[in-house]
């Protein structure tokens, strides 16, 4: 599984932590909206941005996963049947203003020397492991 249970039961700085570690849109989505959901819902929530997803984000190249590609309509128009969007960019803006915490992995900004878009923040990685550490839950990418 992709859930870790925290052994710590204490206040956190975030109840779950997303990490979106692949630049595909449809982890994008999953991930994305799950974290808006759960802000809607009362929940303190964060998204790590790290490896392909962080990059693609900064060079805003996103693709699907191969095996959804011959669905790339389908789920534009249904995403917009059901008021959501498609578009990583845009779903990175919503959770945002959803109030959802949006962070850039320090190790990999470091890595690849990026421009970290404006809509995460970067704290060091004393400060991520701390935020991943104190969480109730843990979920790797979706």
């Amino acid at each position: 599984s992709n859930v870790i249970e925290s052994q710590n039961g204490g206040d956190s700085m975030a109840d779950i932590v997303v990490i979106c570690r692949d630049g595909m849109v449809n982890s994008y989505i999953s991930s994305l909206i799950a974290a808006i959901e759960t802000k809607k819902a009362g929940g303190d929530v964060a998204v790590i941005f790290t490896q392909e997803a962080l990059v693609a984000l900064a060079e805003r190249k996103f693709r699907l996963a191969p095996l959804l590609e011959g669905y790339k309509s389908k789920i534009e128009e249904n995403a917009k049947k059901l008021g959501l969007a498609a578009d990583p960019v845009a779903l990175v803006k919503a959770a945002k203003d959803a109030g959802v915490r949006l962070i850039a992995c320090p190790a990999w900004v470091g890595l690849t020397e990026i421009k970290v878009p404006a809509e995460l923040e970067t704290p060091d990685v004393a400060e991520v492991l701390r935020i991943i550490g104190e969480a109730k839950k843990v979920i790797g990418t979706f």
